[in-house]
């Protein structure tokens, strides 16, 4: 179109600026605090070669945890790249967008546990770490941890299985996940009796979910019981909880 500007036709240019005239966005929504360590041990290993984004003001649009990383490591300068052309608009979408990109696409698992393998080979530690419940939970509810597998027996009802995991204030919420209209819905299934009424609610908040996949469902364990024919009152709940009241044994 005639008048349009490439965004590639500007040249990018990368300075390097002393590190204490960058400025941390006040109002930043990630919390990376506890990824601080990790972002210096990736710094030591491969340097400093994602620049941050800022404006010529030295407000930080995108690399708040490099930024974080650099001034633990005691860095006096780093490299930056100028987004002065960007509207005060464009600077609060990019921020949101560039922290919700990972999101976006998925993992080849065969690929991935090739890559891993042959990481592995160089002499790269990625060793898993095992851990018992209370400290998995833990770990998880404060968000410390790079990618942690978590069981989850299931509940009948499905407040208990959506609530607790995906609402703002939810409290095994580990991933984070805050999203307003997941949050209306949820609260809408709880406060109804209705069952047509809490069906529409929750579909509404599962089509958003599975669309923003604060978690990834790897798959859905089968649960196998045997009980002895002298039992009698044994019913099986979906939750995969054995209920033992009503249970009787025979001689």
């Amino acid at each position: 179109m005639e008048g349009s500007v490439s965004p590639l036709s500007k040249p990018m240019e990368v300075k390097l600026w002393p590190i204490d005239r960058l400025m941390p966005y006040a109002r930043n929504p990630r919390k990376n605090d506890q990824a601080v360590d990790r972002m210096c041990a990736s710094i030591q290993e491969f340097g400093f070669k994602i620049p941050c984004l800022v404006r010529s003001d030295g407000e930080v649009v995108d690399g708040h945890l490099r930024l974080k990383a650099a001034r633990r490591l005691g860095l006096i300068e780093v490299p930056v790249i100028l987004c002065d052309e960007w509207s005060p608009a464009q600077v609060k979408a990019f921020r949101l967008l560039v922290n919700r990109s990972v999101n976006w696409a998925a993992w080849d698992e065969e690929l991935l546990a090739v890559e891993l393998e042959e990481i592995q080979g160089l002499g790269f530690d990625l060793e898993l770490t095992v851990v018992e419940v209370t400290t998995t939970l833990s770990q998880w509810v404060k968000g410390d941890f790079e990618a942690l597998i978590i069981l989850w027996s299931g509940r009948v009802d499905l407040d208990a299985n959506l609530y607790s995991f995906n609402a703002c204030d939810g409290s095994l919420n580990g991933s984070k996940y805050c999203n307003p209209r997941v949050d209306g819905f949820l609260k809408e299934a709880r406060s109804v009796t209705d069952y047509e009424q809490r069906y529409g609610a929750y579909e509404k908040a599962t089509g958003i979910l599975l669309t923003e996949l604060p978690y990834i469902y790897l798959w859905h364990p089968a649960m196998i019981y045997g009980v002895s024919q002298k039992i009698d009152g044994f019913r099986l709940v979906p939750d995969s909880l054995v209920r033992v009241v009503g249970l009787t044994l025979r001689p």
